[in-house]
């Protein structure tokens, strides 16, 4: 039985703050529960960087330009991303981000084609 839209009372997936990172955002947020889920729907329940499926569990909010880059805590600088990626993310862009991770894949096929010579 599919919950998502909370049909059945409740949602799955919750908006409640679980890390110090989070606690430290601003108590005068823009940011609503009602606009994180319409988010969640509009992504159709998948990572904003990755693609990869989210659910409850897996499920992070992550500002886009990061509150210490100079980033606002609004709904137009929020996506939801898997919280493995949004960990690995840290405090970077999203161009810095994608730039590392290229370098990594570069690297790691360098590595791999070395290996089969």
């Amino acid at each position: 039985m599919d919950d998502r839209d909370g049909r059945y009372g409740h949602t799955p997936y919750q908006t409640t703050t679980t890390n110090a990172k989070e606690e430290s955002m601003p108590t005068n947020s823009t940011v609503t529960q009602k606009m994180i889920l319409d988010l969640l729907e509009k992504q159709e329940y998948r990572c904003a960087l990755s693609g990869r499926e989210l659910t409850p569990e897996t499920a992070s909010l992550d500002h886009i330009l990061p509150l210490s880059r100079g980033g606002k805590h609004d709904i137009s600088n929020v996506w939801i991303v898997d919280h493995h990626i949004n960990s690995a993310k840290g405090t970077k862009t999203v161009e810095e981000f994608v730039a590392m991770c290229s370098e990594v894949t570069e690297h790691q096929n360098k590595k791999t084609q070395l290996e089969v010579c």
